[in-house]
């Protein structure tokens, strides 16, 4: 055979092994599946993609990276896209026809993967925040008769009227209102609620405000409440800005005996109290008047005087908490 036919005879070969190498690259490729890919070119109608190894993928300019900042404006496909850009991407469409231009090539998509992880991770600040009490920064980006809008991780969210917290006055605040204080203001928030299926995120400013207070809830903090319900055991307190309560155990109302805590405290009555143990969820707050006594029994005979006095108790009992750990 001449040397002319044997390399023909090669680039046929060679040129059949790949057809045949990029039919099976194709049919490995099924909708959904995460591809790694790089970025070879770039033009107005989107990006081509390498895939598979050196098989080609078609980018649509809508379907570039997630790219949504806290302008709410998305970037040219250029600038998000350049060539030699490796990243993940997930397929939308697979044609598996290989031919000439885009046809056969499959459509794939950087945004997909991008908002899969920002809703993922906003599924996990959503859990943060419900178990440690935790805020995020927002940037205020408009308002509307219902609220204000932002974006919270990369993600569109909304803080409704009712939880934002009322005016000096008492007053709720009105679109107008609401425009001229926040827009492109940054606010802390806590996460009320996550639902991809129905792409909303709900944001409260109210719930941060109690988070805040949550936090400052530690052994030896002196607190404010009011009485919630009574049992033969103790007395469930509310604690003042938050919406748990704490449990004054019958023990712990006075230095001296107290048979039946219903005749010392009457529901709705406002006290204060040292918080002797606390859950890290907050499930379990154990409070104390006792420590707030100067005299033994004062609580039963002069509680005003023992909540006049109540920052000074608390003080010493911080100041004596601070010795024993230095021990």
């Amino acid at each position: 055979m001449a040397l002319g036919d044997i390399r023909r005879q090669f680039n046929h070969t060679d040129r059949l092994y790949r057809h045949i190498t990029k039919t099976q690259a194709v049919a490995e490729l099924e909708k959904d599946t995460l591809v790694f890919g790089r970025v070879t070119s770039v033009d107005r109608n989107g990006a081509t993609v390498s895939v598979c190894g050196d098989f080609e993928g078609h980018l649509p300019g809508q379907e570039g990276p997630w790219t949504l900042g806290t302008t709410g404006k998305r970037q040219a496909m250029q600038n998000v896209v350049p060539v030699g850009l490796q990243r993940e991407f997930i397929v939308l469409e697979v044609d598996k026809e290989l031919g000439n231009g885009r046809q056969g090539k499959p459509v794939l998509s950087a945004r997909a993967v991008d908002k899969d992880i920002l809703w993922k991770r906003m599924e996990q600040m959503h859990e943060i925040c419900t178990e440690s009490c935790e805020n995020f920064n927002v940037k205020i980006t408009g308002a509307n008769t219902g609220g204000i809008t932002c974006i919270m991780g990369g993600l569109p969210a909304f803080i409704p009227v009712s939880q934002l917290e009322k005016k000096a006055d008492g007053s709720w605040w009105t679109q107008e209102e609401i425009v001229a204080s926040f827009s492109g203001q940054e606010i802390s928030v806590a996460i009320l609620e996550v639902s991809r299926t129905e792409n909303k995120i709900v944001c409260s400013v109210l719930r941060a405000l109690e988070n805040d207070r949550l936090r400052r809830l530690e052994v030896g903090a002196l607190v404010e409440g009011v009485v919630r319900r009574i049992e033969p055991f103790g007395v469930f307190v509310g604690i003042k800005g938050t919406r748990v309560s704490g449990l004054l155990h019958v023990s712990n109302i006075s230095r001296l005996h107290v048979d039946n805590p219903g005749e010392v405290f009457k529901v709705g009555e406002k006290l204060s109290a040292l918080i002797l143990g606390i859950d890290y969820d907050y499930s379990n707050i154990s409070l104390s008047t006792a420590e707030l006594e100067i005299v033994d029994g004062e609580v039963l005979s002069n509680k005003d005087q023992v909540w006049a006095n109540a920052g000074e108790q608390a003080a010493l009992f911080q100041q004596q908490l601070a010795e024993d750990a230095r021990y």
